[in-house]
């Protein structure tokens, strides 16, 4: 699975707080549920929901994790672009269980099928809404489910909400050149994540060396404006989560560095618009 969070293949199963999900079903801003237990300052008028009470997983929860359900009721998912559409009757597989004590609700990832009926402006809407987050989660309350067989794979829902969120999320890939690139990209191989699709790029796609400007925005090893040239690409940063790392070469010496921490010299030049392309990506995705 894709440390990134804008992999669709990543679901959050290894945070300790669940992301924001889309807010036509938002009843509490579950991303900011144990801010307390992270310190800091918070303001709740700058949030739309409640925070409070403190909402845990439900221990033996109706819906088990990756059981299939169906939404039974008439649920409004307030579109704006579709002002008469209605959940009923959408299906998805169980993330998690969430209660206060007297309420229960279920994160539900939608199933291709769903996703399949699901109007054109609507798949926008939710995808430009979620900036970066997975717009397929939703959360809903318990009395509002049913459990029903399944209708697709996880790895066919999977592939089917990776094309409808490459297909909106990056711009118009009919006109914008970038956005048709990443979304070729993005899209090559349906069951590897981005990172696993942008290394095949690097690695079979790329032609190099590619001239790159360090930009050092996390990392201090290398002086920021440093000129350097992108040799080719070793592989993942899995434990770090840094992404791509480069072989990169300033002056004699060579030496591995996050290609997110390089930027092309120039943006119009083909040889380096792969890293131009693979930053805009970072800029989402490695957060």
């Amino acid at each position: 699975m894709s440390n990134s969070p804008l992999s669709i293949s990543f679901f959050n199963d290894s945070r300790s707080v669940l992301p924001p999900l889309h807010p036509d079903f938002h009843l509490r801003d579950l991303q900011n549920t144990n801010w307390e237990e992270e310190g800091g300052d918070f303001d709740p008028d700058e949030f739309e929901f409640s925070i409070d009470p403190m909402w845990q997983e439900i221990e033996n929860p109706k819906f088990k994790q990756g059981s299939v359900v169906s939404i039974n009721l008439d649920l409004d998912p307030q579109s704006f672009e579709v002002p008469n559409l209605t959940a009923k009757g959408w299906c998805g597989r169980v993330e998690t269980g969430i209660t206060d004590g007297d309420s229960n609700f279920f994160v539900i990832s939608l199933d291709s099928k769903t996703i399949d009926k699901l109007p054109e402006k609507y798949l926008k809407e939710i995808v430009e809404v979620a900036d970066g987050d997975n717009p397929f989660l939703f959360e809903i309350p318990e009395e509002a489910l049913k459990a029903v067989p399944p209708r697709d794979t996880e790895t066919e829902a999977l592939n089917r909400q990776r094309l409808a969120y490459h297909s909106y999320f990056w711009g118009n890939i009919k006109k914008d050149a970038q956005a048709k690139r990443m979304f070729r990209i993005l899209t090559r191989d349906y069951n590897d994540d981005d990172l696993g699709n942008w290394l095949y790029h690097f690695q079979h796609e790329v032609k190099y060396p590619i001239p790159a400007e360090v930009e050092g925005l996390l990392m201090d090893e290398i002086a920021p404006g440093t000129k350097v040239q992108i040799l080719g690409i070793e592989g993942i940063d899995s434990k770090e989560k840094s992404g791509l790392i480069g072989s990169v070469q300033k002056g004699r010496a060579i030496r591995s560095y996050p290609l997110r921490e390089l930027m092309p010299l120039d943006e119009d030049d083909p040889i380096q618009t792969p890293l131009g392309d693979y930053r805009y990506w970072a800029d989402f995705s490695l957060v």
